[in-house]
This record gives C-alpha cells, sequence and structure tokens, in this order.
C-alpha cells in the first residue's frame, strides 16, 4: 500500500515533504505526508516536529503543551461526543486546572 501510494501520488505531481518516524509502533512505521509544491501544509510540519503548542478543543481532541515541566505534555478529551457535551463545563474546568499546571 505505501509504494502504491507514493507511486500514484508521484505521479500525480505530489512531493514528500515531511517523514514522521513512529519509534515506538509495530515495525517502526512512518508517516510521510505528501503535497503540491507550494500547498505544504505548515501545521503538519509543526505536529511531527513536536515544534508546536497545540490547544485541542472537543470531543475527541488531543492538546500538547510545550515547555511544560517534563517537556512534551499531551491532554485528551473524552472521546464520545455526547459525554463530552454533557459534562462540558467540568471537562473546560479540569483542562484549565491542567494547563495551569503544566505551564505555571
Amino acid at each position: 500500500m505505501v509504494d502504491y501510494a507514493q507511486k500514484t501520488l508521484t505521479a500525480a505531481g505530489y512531493r514528500p515533504y515531511y517523514l514522521y518516524r513512529q519509534k515506538n509502533m509495530a515495525a517502526n512505521l512512518e508517516n510521510v505526508g505528501y503535497a503540491k509544491p507550494g500547498f505544504e501544509s505548515a501545521y503538519n510540519v509543526m505536529m511531527m516536529d513536536d515544534s508546536q503548542t497545540i490547544l485541542g478543543i472537543g470531543a475527541g481532541a488531543s492538546t500538547k503543551v510545550l515547555g511544560g515541566r517534563r517537556g512534551i505534555e499531551r491532554l485528551t478529551e473524552c472521546k464520545y461526543p455526547y459525554d463530552y457535551l454533557a459534562r462540558f463545563d467540568a471537562l473546560m474546568e479540569e483542562k484549565e486546572k491542567q494547563l495551569r499546571g503544566l505551564l505555571g
């Protein structure tokens, strides 16, 4: 599948512009991003490079905080929309508390 995707994308004018090696995954899989020249996503590069704090909002979202006490901290929201909405206020209070603890 990876070979097929690479051949198909490059034949259509797409070029690889980032590589993220998933070192803790079985078989050390790679995540390669393709884009047409001039349409590369800075967001993808920053995410794969762990060079940007990202605030995730919504059911199943992930927040990544750089510069926390342990370098990089990740916080996740509950993944089920009904649960997320039913507990929204409490979840936001907890997230704010966690973020203040990480950055304070």
